[in-house]
């Protein structure tokens, strides 16, 4: 079984990025969020019963309306915990399932929630990217459909930067451009492939 890093950060901070270029390295990566998308715009179980939670105006052409969920959950703490009970487990299971099926060394999991949900048994070392938070914000209002209100209420529903950083084995610090990030994914790259070869 490969060795499973999680790839975890605040919104905005540049896990993408990170997780783009690992993947340029031939590491296998598999993103929560996609998993999440899959199961919004794909499984019947999972948008039937946002439909009879939220009501029908959450549901578009193509499963479940993201953004339009999106107001509901972020400006109500009870409404996000049903949504993340729901989708958590089948997320987890998911990720887990892709994990054993891989013959690489090492597999990045990307998380953005992982401190939030309490996932780091999940795997086997944490890797938190972190950027200065006025920048998250500033990244986060180019997003579509983005307003200041919403912006503020996303990243105050994520832990803190302590927080994630109480749990991390390892960190990219994203404040100092892509050269900086690249020598930081090689390195962290050099050493997991060390740990998976000595596991």
């Amino acid at each position: 079984m490969p060795l499973k890093i999680g790839l975890t950060g605040g919104v905005a901070s540049g896990k993408s990025t990170v997780a783009g270029l690992f993947e340029r390295r031939g590491v296998p990566v598999l993103d929560a969020d996609t998993v999440v998308h899959e199961l919004l715009a794909d499984d019947a179980e999972v948008i039937e019963a946002i439909a009879g939670h939220f009501g029908p105006d959450v549901i578009g052409a193509h499963g479940v309306d993201r953004v339009a969920l999106r107001e509901h959950v972020f400006r109500d703490t009870e409404q996000r915990r049903w949504l993340e009970a729901l989708l958590h487990p089948r997320v987890r299971s998911r990720m887990l399932a892709w994990s054993e099926a891989q013959e690489a060394p090492y597999v990045l999991l990307v998380v953005p929630l992982l401190v939030e949900a309490g996932w780091q048994d999940l795997v086997d070392r944490v890797l938190l990217v972190e950027a200065p938070r006025a920048l998250r914000r500033e990244r986060l209002l180019q997003r579509p459909g983005m307003d200041p209100a919403t912006a503020d209420a996303i990243l105050a529903a994520q832990a803190s930067d302590a927080a994630r950083r109480a749990v991390a084995d390892d960190l990219v610090l994203n404040e100092a451009g892509l050269e900086a990030l690249e020598r930081a994914v090689g390195a962290l790259h050099h050493g997991y492939l060390e740990m998976a070869a000595s596991q």
